[in-house]
């Protein structure tokens, strides 16, 4: 399926993962899915030895092929941000089907038993995504606010707001005491609610 039919506002939904249709690959017995850097090596210059055109066209392919790896390695921003992100988390966001909760890996999704598999599989379909800079931006900036939503929620976690009316006055004394005593606003409020507390409890007022 053409990336371009992927629902990037929901998620890929199932638009990479591996099926039993019959790829050129297949027909050509190439491996399709090659675990090796030898094995990918032989599989490309196989794939350009069996296909019907010129060498001149062959090199102007290759020459494409090679400019558009030097865009995608290049940018680090995916990397960058998947050094801090629960690599588990960002699989299922990507690749879990929310309609029926079906976790199906990509069609390149290889050296499973690899520990650095899984990012590396996100990082794969980010860079097919440079070819639809928008599609690119568009699910990177969703994931991103995702993630950031999940991580303020575990955060905060048995923690919920309060609003409360107070004289300008007595807000600044507490702006205050916040700048004395280089804690968020929300430590030190805790901190005097519980104090008074215990005042109460051994009987004071």
């Amino acid at each position: 399926m053409s990336p371009s039919t992927i629902d990037v506002g929901v998620r890929i939904d199932g638009a990479f993962e591996a099926t039993d249709r019959i790829y050129v690959y297949n027909i050509w017995n190439n491996d399709p899915c090659p675990t090796d850097n030898v094995s990918k090596k032989k599989c490309i210059i196989s794939f350009f030895d069996i296909l019907d055109a010129t060498n001149i066209q062959k090199t102007s392919d290759l020459e494409i092929l090679k400019e558009k790896w030097r865009i995608v390695s290049q940018k680090m921003d995916v990397k960058a941000w998947m050094e801090k992100c629960d690599h588990g988390w960002a699989w299922s966001y990507l690749f879990e089907n929310i309609k029926t909760g079906n976790n199906k890996p990509p069609i390149w999704f290889i050296n499973k038993d690899n520990s650095s598999a899984i990012k590396d599989c996100i990082i794969t379909l980010f860079d097919l995504l440079n070819e639809i800079p928008t599609a690119r931006e568009l699910m990177l900036r969703k994931m991103k606010s995702a993630w950031s939503q999940k991580s303020f929620r575990d955060k905060n976690n048995g923690k919920r707001s309060v609003s409360v009316v107070l004289p300008e006055k007595t807000i600044s004394m507490l702006d205050e005491i916040f700048m004395k005593k280089d804690r968020r606003k929300n430590e030190v409020i805790i901190r005097l609610i519980q104090e008074e507390y215990e005042q109460i409890k051994k009987g004071g007022h």
